[in-house]
C-alpha cells in the first residue's frame, strides 16, 4: 500500500546518509515510539502531507505521491491525526466528523449522516454529538480527532502521539479504542511515547536513532 523510499527528515543531510525504506501493508498496525527530537513527527508529517520530503519518495499502490497535497491523500484514503493542529472550538461535534464524511469521504446526504454516527458511536462519542468542541476535555478531544479520521474511510490512518498530555486513567481506554480501529481494517501508523502502548497488536515497532534512521524494536508479525 504505502512505501516509503530513502527518505530523509533533513535537508540538511548528506546524499550518502541513509534515508527511511519502509512498506505499509494494509493489514499492517505499525509502532513508533517517539523520540525528543521529533522525528517521528516530521515523517509521520510527510507521510500525511503536510510536510515536504528533502529527498526520497512516497508511493501509494506504486504511485509516486511525494508531492500530492494532504486533501488529495485525503481521498485516497491515507488521512494523518496531528493533535498540534487546532479543534474548532465553536463548531458541534457533529458537525466536525460530518465535514470529513463530506470533504474526506466524498460522501453526501444519508451515507454522509450514516458515516457520521458510525464514527461517533465507534469512539464514544454519540452522546456528545451536539456539543461544541470548547466544551470536550482531555480524552474525548482525542475521540474527536479518531471519530474525524474515521468518517474521512481511510486505508490508513498515521496518529502523531494522539494520547500525549492525557492523565494515566484515560490511557487505557484510548489505547484500547486505536486498537479497536486497526480491528476495522484500517492499517495505522502510530507514535507514541510510551512502547508499551502498542502490545501484541503491532505487526512491528519502531524508533529513529540519533541520525535520523529507522531502527527495528521488534520483530515484523505477520
Amino acid at each position: 500500500m504505502l512505501q516509503l523510499a530513502n527518505v530523509h527528515l533533513h535537508h540538511e543531510q548528506n546524499d550518502d546518509d541513509e534515508g527511511i525504506t519502509l512498506t505499509v501493508r494494509a493489514a499492517d498496525l505499525i509502532g513508533f515510539v517517539a523520540d525528543n527530537r521529533g522525528d517521528a513527527t516530521t515523517l509521520c508529517r510527510m507521510m500525511a502531507g503536510t510536510l515536504p520530503v528533502p529527498r526520497g519518495h512516497v508511493l501509494l499502490d506504486d504511485e509516486d505521491i511525494t508531492g500530492t497535497p494532504v486533501w488529495q491523500r485525503c481521498h485516497r484514503g491515507i488521512h494523518g491525526i496531528d493533535p498540534e493542529v487546532g479543534l474548532l472550538d465553536d463548531v458541534t461535534v457533529w458537525q466536525h466528523v460530518l465535514t470529513l464524511a463530506h470533504f474526506g469521504a466524498r460522501l453526501s446526504g444519508r451515507k454522509a449522516r450514516a458515516s457520521t454516527v458510525d464514527a461517533l458511536d465507534h469512539c464514544g462519542l454519540l452522546d456528545k454529538a451536539n456539543d461544541y468542541v470548547r466544551v470536550l476535555q482531555g480524552a474525548d478531544r482525542c475521540r474527536l480527532r479518531l471519530a474525524k479520521a474515521i468518517a474521512a474511510d481511510p486505508r490508513l490512518i498515521v496518529i502523531d502521539n494522539l494520547t500525549a498530555g492525557l492523565v494515566v486513567a484515560d490511557l487505557p481506554l484510548m489505547e484500547r479504542l486505536i486498537k479497536r480501529t486497526h480491528d476495522r481494517g484500517i492499517a495505522l501508523i502510530w507514535v507514541s511515547r510510551t512502547p508499551s502502548a502498542f502490545g501484541s497488536a503491532a505487526t512491528s515497532v519502531f524508533t529513529l536513532d540519533d541520525s535520523g534512521a529507522l531502527v527495528q524494536m521488534s520483530e515484523t508479525r505477520d
